[in-house]
Formats: C-alpha cells, structure tokens, sequence
C-alpha cells in the first residue's frame, strides 16, 4: 500500500484520520498486516496542523484532550474566524468559537453553512459529523439574570462536549427561598456551574449543600466596587464551602468545559462499539413478525368489509372506481402528513431543538410507520431516533408526541362536533372522559405543584427525565402554541375528510360534505379509544354504519371505508417504512446540528 502524500502545511494525509475511529482503523490494520510499521509512521510522525499564516490550526487536538481546538473570537477579524471555523470543520469535528459577534457569524455561514450562531452566549457552533448522545448530569446556575450571556456560553459548551444540561436561573442569595426550592434538582446533578456577579456569595451557599463538585464563573456583573467582576472571582476563591473550583471572569466557555470533562467521567457515554445489543436500537420497532400479523389482520378486515357489502357488488364498485378521484384522495392524504409534519417542525422549533429540515422531515416520516399502533403512541419512535440521530434526549421531544396526539383528539373532536349526536352515547361520554383526563393531566403535571408529583417513590427514578419533559410541556403548552397546533391539526384532519368525500363522489354518492366530514371524524374517534392496532376494525365497522345510516348502499359504503382506508392508513405506513429504512442508511453526521433546551428555574 502506498503512502498518501504528507503536507506539513496543511496536514493533508486524511481529514478524517483525527477521529479515534480511523485512528483505530489504521492501527487495526497495523496489527493484522494490511499496513506497514512504516506506513502507519507517515500517517503519524508530524503532529498535525495547517498554517493559515494567521494561525496554526491543531487537528491533532481532539487525540490529546478529547475535544478540537476552541475558537477565541475577540481580536478576530471576521474573515480570520470564517477561515478558522473552515479549517475545522473540514476535518468533520464539532467547532465552537466564542466571544464572538454576528459580523463573524455572517462571514462563517458563507463557508460553513452549518454554522448556528447563539445570540445571547456570543457563539458560534458547527456540529461535528457524529454527535454524541448526550448524557444527563450538569446543572447550570445563575445568580441573576444579567449573568445569562455567560452562562448561556457555558451550557452551549458543555452540551456540545456531550453533556445534557439543565438550567436553573435567577435564584441569588437576595431571595435564597428560589435556591432552596430548586434544591432536589441540584442534588441529581453529578456537577454544578454557579455563574455569579455582585459579591458571588451564591457560590459558597450552593457548595454548602450538596455533594457535587462545584464549578464557579465569576461575572463582571456589579456596580463599582465589584472591579469588573474581581469581587466576585475573589469571594469565590475565598468562599469557606469545599469543593469548589473556580474560572476566570466571564469564561463561561471554561465553566462549562470543565463541568462536561467532570460529567464525563462521571457518567461515561456508551460507544456503539461496547453497547450491548439492546441498546444499539433503542425505541420502539416493528419486527418483520409484528407486520405480518398486522398484515394479516388488516387482510382480514378488507375481506370482511368486501364480504359485508357483498362480494360481487364491493368489488364492481371498486374495479370502477376512477383513477382521478384516487390520486385526488391521495394527495389530500399527503396534504395531512405535510401540515402535520409542519406542526411537527413548530413543536421542535419551541423546544429550541435545531435539526435541518429535510431530516425533520425523515423523522416525522418514520412516525408514520407506527400509525398501526394502539393510539399511534408508537410514534414515540420518533423521539428515539433524534436521540439515536442527534443526541436530543428522549424527555426533551416525548413530550412533542403527546401533544400531536392531543391535539389531533382536539382537532378531530371539533372537526366532528355535528357528528358527535350520530355516536351512541357510551362512545360519547367516553371520548368527553378521555379529552378531559387528558386536559387535567396536563394542568397537573404543568403545574408549579407538579414537584411533589415527581418526589413519589415510584417516579423517583425517572427524576431528571420528567423534569425535563415537564419543561417541554409547559413550552408546549402555551395558548398561543396550542392554538396554532390545533389549528394545523384541524387543517390537516379536514383533509383527510375531503379524501371520504372525494372517494364517495367517484362512488356516485349523492353525500353532501357537511354529512361526511363528521362521519369520517366520528369513526376516527371510534378508532381512537379502541386498543386495537390502528383503529383496525373499530374504524371500518363504525364507518361503514352511518355511511349506512346516511342513505348509502351496503356495498356503497363497504367499497368507500375500504378505499379510504387504503389511502389514509395503510399509504401512511407504506411512506413511514419506506422513511425509516431511509433513515437507518443515512450516515449520522448528516444529520448534524446542534440541539438544545432552556429551562428556566
């Protein structure tokens, strides 16, 4: 094998020679003989740089510490930290620059369109080409809210080194009953960040009472006598609470840092490599068994309905049923899948969880596939596979799932509310039971009383994890955000209803729009509080009885849920696992952006 060529200038023996992975590989190879001792020797024997004549970038970095090479942006030109992000991120490494500006954000988007630029932390990221799922553990503090910008550096720091973050804000010893209260979130985390101004006396204080290791940030937040944050880096130098570990002034980007390495070590991140088995595809998944029987069972439902309608006159309907109104209804059923997909995109963009959109999109797609489970909560798919995908935890985005499944009963309801009186009045009462349960649940568990909730002995374990799926919600769970998801829903849902129409006018059916929406909307409800995978056979049987009740023949309406079922449910489940195997070949680095959740304390 031939030696690549070395460039001491550029470094340019293999952009990706600097991950441990290829590293590995290389060293593999050394060791079963596919490469010489002295190839491997070229490939290592410079320490790897590229010299931009302004700067000496260090590639070599991310073998050294665990971590590229950090930006400084102050004293940086624009263009100068544009060329240093390139060279960076051309090895495919996660960059971040800090004490930037957006003049140096604009010049980094034109030559690495994966740049995000955090405007409150003053920083640039580009994510790396793998990102690591990212373990819970660090709390970040601040005493006030003018700390915010330096603590922000710091949370974008450390949740960029893999560590999930969560914020507790505003809680300075001139209130200590806001720390006090925020006292079982503290005691989880495996490491603090205090960020401090003023006298900083807030460091001491928190390091009192808990047993983690705590790194402090003095601010230069303060009046006069504060010296541009000197009090503060002094009082917490000289604070009597052990423990306690101090950073310069303002260097959120070294609070954070420090905290992610202490986490880390703490908790260490399980590769793909070492994982066990069953953790290597997280989540729910249809198994090839499942989908046959499902298959089955959705067979059995058609032959029943072809059957009920009688066999020769179903199958008359259907052979001259016109191609037109078909591709009609099935862009209709698209139409749904896309305004659901962009209150998908709107509950993520709440969040603050950044994902390019065509991957958004992929996500939102593989959900799809699920549509044949009870209720379609295994939609929750799509949680494990931003987890898998971008390191997004899976408290941070259930909570997007559960409020498309609440808003679509929402949306249904209303679309179906002149339907309603065609339902017996079991059916009604239970789907009213079902929407207000669901109501006070939420309230609940959005509620400031909702702490004592996650205390139970029996929810104890999962702690962080609700914590943070409470803060999703209560994002989520906005008037201003549950009006505009509704209203897509109700968009969407109505689509879907089009589609019966449309299906009924290409049976000749005399069925005005106003009688069929709430007949589609009714049965979808019907299928909904059954436990049957997707509604299977509780949906078709309760549609085919008031198109029935409605004037149509049996063979009619026996021919009309059966194509509609085709285009709403099963050609939704055709594109979903057509999205998840779609998904499962992509590489993950595609996917890169960086994801984040702010939780106010």
């Amino acid at each position: 094998m031939a030696s690549p060529e070395w460039d001491i200038r550029t470094a340019a023996v293999d952009p990706n020679l600097m991950h441990t992975s290829n590293l590995r590989h290389h060293l593999e190879a050394l060791r079963n003989g596919s490469q010489s001792v002295d190839e491997v020797m070229q490939l290592l024997r410079d320490l790897p740089f590229e010299d931009l004549d302004f700067a000496k970038v260090d590639h070599h970095r991310p073998l050294r510490t665990g971590f590229p090479e950090v930006v400084l942006g102050l004293g940086k030109t624009p263009q100068q930290v544009s060329k240093i992000v390139e060279s960076l991120a051309a090895k495919e490494n996660p960059v971040l620059v800090t004490k930037t500006n957006r003049s140096a954000f604009k010049a980094t988007l034109k030559r690495t369109p994966s740049a995000v630029y955090n405007e409150l932390a003053n920083t640039i990221v580009a994510p790396g080409r793998q990102p690591v799922p990212k373990v819970p553990g660090v709390v970040v503090l601040t005493a006030g809210t003018a700390d915010l910008p330096v603590a922000e550096e710091a949370t974008v720091t450390a949740e960029l080194m893999g560590s999930q973050v969560v914020r507790v804000n505003d809680v300075g010893v001139a209130g200590l009953h806001r720390l006090l209260n925020s006292l079982p979130v503290l005691k989880e985390a495996n490491v603090i960040v205090v960020v401090a101004g003023m006298e900083a006396a807030i460091a001491g204080a928190v390091a009192g009472l808990v047993s983690a290791p705590v790194v402090t940030v003095p601010t230069s937040v303060g009046y006069g006598a504060s010296f541009d944050g000197l009090a503060a880096l002094l009082g917490m130098m000289n604070s009597c609470a052990p423990g306690i570990a101090v950073v310069n002034i303002d260097n959120g980007f070294g609070g954070g840092y420090l905290a992610a390495q202490i986490n880390s070590k703490i908790s260490p991140q399980i590769s793909p490599q070492s994982a066990p088995k069953s953790m290597k595809r997280p989540g729910p998944a249809l198994t090839n068994k499942t989908l046959l029987l499902l298959v089955v069972f959705a067979g059995l439902v058609a032959l029943g309905l072809i059957g009920y309608g009688d066999f020769g006159e179903t199958i008359r309907q259907l052979t001259r049923f016109p191609v037109t109104h078909l591709f009609a209804a099935l862009a209709l059923a698209l139409l749904n899948y896309f305004l659901r997909f962009v209150r998908w995109a709107y509950y993520l963009n709440v969040l603050g969880v950044k994902l390019p959109l065509a991957s958004s999109a992929l996500v939102f797609l593989s959900g799809l596939a699920m549509s044949i489970t009870p209720g379609k909560m295994g939609e929750v798919l799509k949680s494990y596979l931003l987890r898998e995908r971008t390191g997004v935890a899976v408290s941070t985005s259930l909570p997007a799932v559960v409020m498309e499944r609440l808003t679509d009963l929402v949306a249904v309801i209303l679309l179906g509310l002149v339907g309603l009186a065609l339902l017996p009045v079991p059916v009604v009462v239970t789907l009213i039971a079902v929407l207000v349960i669901s109501g006070v649940a939420l309230l609940v568990f959005t509620s400031k009383h909702s702490q004592r909730l996650v205390d139970l002995p029996l929810l104890r374990r999962w702690k962080n994890e609700l914590l943070d799926s409470q803060e999703s919600l209560k994002l989520l769970a906005a008037p201003r955000v549950m009006l505009v998801a509704v209203a897509l829903g109700g968009a969407a849902w109505f689509s879907e209803g089009l589609a019966l129409w449309v299906i009924l006018q290409g049976l000749d059916s005399p069925l005005v729009i106003y009688k069929v929406l709430p007949i589609y909307a009714a049965s979808t409800l019907v299928g909904a509080i059954t436990t049957i995978p997707g509604g299977l056979g509780g949906t078709e049987g309760s549609m085919v009885v008031l198109l029935q009740q409605s004037g149509l023949p049996r063979d009619v309406a026996s021919a009309g849920t059966l194509l509609v079922r085709v285009v709403t449910l099963f050609f939704a489940v055709l594109l979903g696992l057509a999205a998840l195997f779609w998904v499962k070949r992509i590489r993950r680095g595609a996917w890169a952006e960086s994801s984040t959740l702010r939780i106010k304390g």
